[in-house]
Order: C-alpha cells, then sequence, then structure tokens
C-alpha cells in the first residue's frame, strides 16, 4: 500500500504528449488500488464508477447514486456538495483517457484520471490552489478546469471531506480521525451529526429495506453499493442483522426512508451494536441485541461476532460508542414527517 507518486517534472516536460494522449500514465511510478483509499476518497470517487457512461443509469445504480449522495452529505448544505460532486464526475466520465466499460480487474485500481484528480484535490485540500492549477493545465481539456477548481474547492469545504483529516484524499493514508471523544459519544438524533462509517451503515440498511420487496432489484442494491466503496462484505453484516429483527422481532424494526433525516430508535440500536461488534465488546453487543430479539436469534448472531468485526474494521474509521437516548428517538419517532425523497436534488442520473 505504498502512496502514488506524481512526476511534475515529467509533467512540465511533455505537457504537449499528455495532451495529445488524453493519458498521463508515464507521469506514475506505481499504481493505486481503489480498496487503498481513505473512506471519504471512495465515496467521492464511487459515484461516477457507479454512474458509467452508458447514456442512462440503471435502476440499481440510480439507488446507489442516491444512497452515495446521503452518506456524503445529509446536512443542510447537501445540495451545495452534490451538485460539486456530480460536477467532478461529469469530468471524470467524459475525461479521454477513462475505459468505456472497465472490467472487474481493472476497477480494482485507480485509472490515471482518478489518480490525477485526487493529486489535484490533495493539493487544494492543503490550500496550493495555484500549484494545483497549473498542474490542471497540463492534464485536464482546458474548458473543465475552471468547473473542476470550483468543484474542488466546493468539496474541500464538505464536512465529509473535512472531517476526513489532512489526507483524506492520499493514497494508502489509514490515519482517519479517531472517535469516542465527548461529541462522538453523546446520543443524536440526526442522521447529518452521524460519523461517515455510521452513515454508511445506516445508509445500506436504509436502502436495503427499501428495496426489499422488489424481486431482483432487491438483490443487487447493495452489493452494488458495497462493491463501489470497495466494502463487498458489507452486506452480510447488514443483512444478518435485518433478517433476524424482521423474521423474530417482536415489534417491525422502524427503518426510516433513505430521505428522513431523523434516527429511529431501532436504527441507534443497530448501530450501537455493530459499533460494540467492532470493538470486539461481545458483551455488550449481546445486551444490546437483546433488548429486541429473542435468545435464539441473539446467539446466531453472536456466533458471527469475529466475522463481523473483521468485516467493519474494513471501513477504515472508528465508529463510535454512543449513549443512545432510546427514549428520545421514540418519542421523535410519533411526530409524522412527509417524505421529501422525489423532491430532492438527486445524484447524476
Amino acid at each position: 500500500m505504498n502512496p502514488v507518486i506524481i512526476s511534475t517534472e515529467a509533467l512540465k516536460r511533455e505537457p504537449r504528449e499528455l495532451a495529445q494522449s488524453g493519458s498521463i500514465q508515464s507521469a506514475f511510478t506505481t499504481r493505486t488500488r481503489f480498496q487503498d483509499l481513505p473512506l471519504p476518497a471512495r465515496l467521492l470517487l464511487a459515484v461516477p464508477r457507479a454512474r458509467g457512461r452508458t447514456p442512462k443509469a440503471s435502476i440499481a445504480a440510480r439507488y446507489v447514486l442516491d444512497t452515495l449522495g446521503r452518506i456524503i452529505d445529509a446536512g443542510a448544505e447537501r445540495q451545495h456538495t452534490i451538485e460539486a460532486v456530480n460536477l467532478l464526475a461529469e469530468i471524470l466520465l467524459n475525461s479521454p483517457g477513462r475505459p468505456e466499460q472497465p472490467d472487474g480487474t481493472a476497477s480494482q485500481w485507480l485509472s490515471d484520471n482518478e489518480n490525477l484528480v485526487l493529486c489535484l484535490l490533495c493539493k487544494i485540500h492543503a490550500g496550493q490552489a495555484e500549484e494545483a492549477r497549473n498542474l490542471a493545465r497540463h492534464c485536464l481539456a482546458a474548458p473543465s478546469i475552471e468547473p473542476f477548481s470550483k468543484a474542488a474547492t466546493a468539496l474541500c469545504s464538505a464536512e465529509c471531506f473535512r472531517r476526513g483529516g489532512e489526507h483524506v484524499f492520499t493514497p494508502s493514508w489509514r490515519g482517519m480521525p479517531e472517535h469516542n471523544g465527548p461529541l462522538e459519544s453523546r446520543s443524536v438524533t440526526l442522521t447529518s451529526d452521524l460519523s461517515l462509517g455510521e452513515a454508511v451503515l445506516l445508509n445500506a440498511l436504509r436502502l436495503r429495506k427499501r428495496t426489499l420487496s422488489y424481486v431482483g432489484l432487491g438483490a443487487q442494491v447493495v452489493p452494488l453499493l458495497c462493491h463501489h466503496v470497495a466494502l463487498p462484505e458489507l452486506q452480510s453484516v447488514v443483512d444478518a442483522v435485518l433478517v433476524e429483527s424482521i423474521r423474530y422481532s417482536a415489534q417491525p424494526p422502524a427503518i426510516q426512508c433513505l430521505c428522513c433525516p431523523d434516527i429511529s430508535a431501532f436504527e441507534a440500536m443497530f448501530l450501537g451494536t455493530l459499533a460494540d461488534f467492532s470493538t470486539g465488546d461481545t458483551q455488550r453487543a449481546q445486551r444490546q441485541l437483546s433488548e429486541w430479539l429473542p435468545s435464539d436469534s441473539v446467539d446466531r448472531l453472536m456466533t458471527r461476532s469475529t466475522e463481523f468485526q473483521a468485516i467493519l474494521s474494513q471501513i477504515g474509521t472508528a465508529l463510535p460508542n454512543r449513549q443512545w437516548d432510546i427514549r428520545e428517538l421514540r418519542a421523535r419517532e410519533s411526530l409524522h414527517r412527509d417524505c421529501e425523497h422525489f423532491n430532492e436534488t438527486p445524484m447524476i442520473h
């Protein structure tokens, strides 16, 4: 897991050749695996990867794109952030060096253009906007430079990427900020206050529940989401807890729509249990599961605790152990909210 090294001298010596070929392969000294990126960078690049270059995205891809947008930004600046992500995705999708339909093997690696975009974002994130602009002149088509700079500046100020730390776009960086400080330990009621890891898990759960009744589609969307963020095994954790809850819980699990800004009591217990699994606190995980599941269900899930811990560690950032206020969350559930899902700005479709 070595960082990418880009030779700016090579770029300066060969601007014409690079512009003509549409590739910067000669400027890279090593390849980068997609799974070695920090989670925020994977989420960002997952958008153009999920969209693809087909004239119209598939229904499954649309669900995934919608979910990615909610993970990246669930707050008040959501529309602004999505516009920036969409603009960057358009630039990547329309770049001449991107393969038409990369096969499964190729998608494990970053393309030259994806590597370049991360390099530029690193510089902008570090306050080196002018240096990034000069580098972009060598490698991006002239009409794309200004839109890219605008989108990149907006993304670097978005909460998802600011919270990712100094090296949020750096390949092979494993220094994502730790959680469980005073702010991270408190109970929250809104999805916008969740950590990035929690947002991935909650939205994967909501996506699974939303598409559960659609034959065929329901089996595609969560695996597709997990594939595009390089967490292919995550669906097994989500499905295991969800299936036991649907089949054996005394009350149907209250899982909100993807667009709902509120966290339900069940969703909080789901996140709390997975946080316990991720830290290996099996006693606390068992107590949490026993709050809504019979003993047989709890036993089946607990036999997989080691497996769950290994899978959750792949997220790349710790899950905070919150002191959830379940009473408050249940009280808020009684307040009716109209679903605004179809009135919101979509991710690029």
